[in-house]
């Protein structure tokens, strides 16, 4: 292999997927990213105007050097793309800096679906047709049989193979057949996919362990007296939860120097609001106990004491059916046609 394939290869143009057979009018709805960020120095911007592409990009348009393609070219031998603001890009190597996944709260993300689904009731599952005669059919007594055995061998020697006794095992095997399903693409997955950005999820690996939520330094910018307390976390302002915490950290420092001092912060969620017009941005963090802030994450010293801050989360109540009368006689009539069956 050539020096100039190694180069192109190791480039971020390589990474710029390209189109091959796709029309240009209304092309099929893509389940990859296909921007790009490409920088250019300073003076072959003002000169040449000149990004490594095929063709020049206009002097209006270009008044940074940071542009977003998602083609390197096309048949009307001009790039389609968009200029971005230095300010855009710092911002992005922060997000990077800190490890941090931003959300859209509009949209799903289209690159991975999610790792399982889970129905909102289980009544409204079994109510379908084809639902209630897979119930009854011999395939699916013989999974209830074989789940049974695995999982309560002892109910079976103890109480005996009734359906008067089987009722609560009969309620857990249908939440795990029909209440959720896990995908197998999740597996299939490493790493961060090749991407220049974040992905919720991904475990980072430091001197200190590994690192799922990082803990940062930062600042507190308004005082005790105010409804929402406003911290700064490198340059992006949030509002902080654990108000007396907070209140602890104002007793410490003084009133008058609280914006003086670091604090840990735990940040939890990074969300882009977009209202069309522009692209506003949503920090919530944590304010942790005094750690250690130059390991700058929860790693295997701090784990302990990392996992039990912060503010709990309420677990998801799972799928019940012990109010429908109707999922009850479905379920009796199962059973005992199983009965009949042996």
């Amino acid at each position: 292999m050539s020096s100039l394939s190694e180069l192109l290869r190791g480039s971020r143009l390589s990474q710029v997927p390209l189109r091959k057979k796709v029309p240009l009018v209304n092309p099929p709805k893509k389940f990859y990213p296909q921007h790009q960020i490409i920088a250019t120095k300073p003076n072959t911007m003002k000169e040449f105007k000149e990004w490594g592409l095929k063709a020049a990009i206009p002097s209006v348009k270009s008044k940074t050097k940071y542009i977003v393609v998602n083609e390197l070219d096309n048949k009307y031998r001009m790039t389609e793309f968009e200029p971005i603001s230095g300010g855009f890009n710092w911002n992005r190597l922060r997000l990077q800096e800190l490890n941090i996944a931003p959300q859209n709260i509009h949209k799903k993300n289209p690159l991975f679906f999610e790792n399982e689904f889970k129905a909102p009731s289980l009544k409204a599952l079994l109510d379908s047709k084809a639902k209630r005669e897979y119930l009854k059919s011999d395939k699916f007594r013989s999974e209830f049989k074989t789940w049974l055995l695995e999982k309560y061998p002892n109910s079976l020697y103890q109480r005996g193979f009734h359906f008067k006794n089987l009722e609560k095992e009969t309620l857990e095997f249908l939440q795990d057949r029909f209440g959720s399903h896990k995908h197998s693409m999740s597996n299939n997955i490493v790493g961060c996919g090749g991407l220049s950005y974040n992905l919720k999820g991904r475990v980072a690996n430091t001197p200190n362990g590994f690192v799922l939520n990082p803990i940062v330094a930062g600042r507190i910018l308004n005082g005790p007296s105010s409804s929402e307390r406003i911290v700064s976390v490198a340059g992006f302002a949030g509002v902080g939860r654990n108000n007396e915490k907070l209140d602890k950290k104002d007793k410490d420092f003084g009133r008058a120097a609280f914006r003086q001092n670091k604090v840990p912060i735990q940040i939890k969620d990074y969300k882009v609001i977009n209202d069309g017009s522009r692209l506003n941005s949503e920090l919530r963090v944590n304010i942790l106990d005094d750690v250690n802030l130059h390991a700058g994450s929860a790693g295997v010293n701090n784990r302990k004491k990392f996992f039990n801050l912060g503010a709990q989360r309420s677990k998801p109540s799972s799928t019940s059916v012990n109010d429908s009368a109707q999922s009850k006689l479905q379920i009796m009539e199962f059973l005992s046609g199983m009965m009949k069956k042996d």
